[in-house]
C-alpha cells in the first residue's frame, strides 16, 4: 500500500471510530469522509462496502484494546495492587462503552439486511470479542491471585461493567469535571475483594 493510501486508510478508520463513539453505528459515510479530510470517492475506494469499514474499525479497536492489556500484563503479574488498577484506568480511558456498542449495532444492522452475505462479518466480530477476552484472562487471574480483584469477576462481567461505566452521557445533560475518572475509581473499589458483597437475593 502506498504511503498516501495508508495515511488515508488510517484517517478514515480513526474518523469512523471517533464518530461511531459520538453518534452511534449509523453515522453517515459522508460524515466519516469529512472527518477524515478525504473525499467520499476516496472513502469508497478504500472501503467499497459499509461492512468493510465496520470490520476495519472493529479490528482497530481490538488491536488498541489488546495492546493496552499486553502493555500492562507484566505489571499486573508482578505487582497486582498497582498493575491491575493501572490497566483498568487505561481501559476506561479508551471508553469502550462509547465505541463498541456502535460497532455492534452497525454490524447487526448489516447482518440483518444481508444475512447470507454477512456471515463472515458476524464471525469476525465474534473473533474480535474473543481476542479481547483471551488477552484479558491472564491479567484477570493474576489480579485475583494477587488479592487485587474479587474471585467472582469474569471477563464478561468485567467488560460489561466497563462498558456501562464508559457509556456516553445524554447530550445536554449535566456534566461534572472528572466524572469519568471518579466513576472508574468507584468501579475499582467495588472490584476489590474487600468491596461490597454480591447480593444473592
Amino acid at each position: 500500500m502506498r504511503a498516501d493510501a495508508a495515511a488515508n486508510h488510517r484517517a478514515i478508520v480513526s474518523a469512523a471510530r471517533r464518530l461511531i463513539a459520538e453518534r452511534g453505528g449509523d453515522v453517515p459515510l459522508s460524515a466519516v469522509a469529512e472527518g477524515a479530510g478525504v473525499g467520499i470517492a476516496t472513502l469508497y475506494r478504500r472501503f467499497p462496502l459499509r461492512e468493510d469499514l465496520i470490520r476495519a474499525v472493529a479490528v482497530n479497536v481490538r488491536d488498541e484494546v489488546v495492546g493496552l492489556i499486553e502493555r500492562h500484563r507484566d505489571m499486573v503479574a508482578t505487582d497486582p495492587a498497582i498493575g491491575w488498577p493501572a490497566l483498568v484506568r487505561a481501559l476506561a480511558a479508551f471508553r469502550p462503552g462509547a465505541t463498541i456498542p456502535g460497532i455492534m449495532t452497525a454490524a447487526s444492522e448489516i447482518i440483518a439486511d444481508r444475512p447470507d452475505a454477512n456471515e463472515a462479518l458476524e464471525e469476525e466480530i465474534d473473533q474480535v470479542r474473543s481476542a479481547v477476552f483471551d488477552a484479558l484472562s491472564g491479567p484477570l487471574e493474576a489480579a485475583k491471585e494477587g488479592g487485587a480483584l474479587r474471585a467472582d469477576v469474569t471477563a464478561t462481567r468485567f467488560m460489561l461493567g466497563l462498558a456501562a461505566l464508559t457509556r456516553p452521557l445524554p447530550v445536554g445533560g449535566p456534566k461534572e469535571p472528572g466524572q469519568e475518572e471518579w466513576l472508574t475509581e468507584i468501579y475499582l473499589a467495588g472490584l476489590r475483594p474487600d468491596g461490597p458483597a454480591r447480593s444473592t437475593a
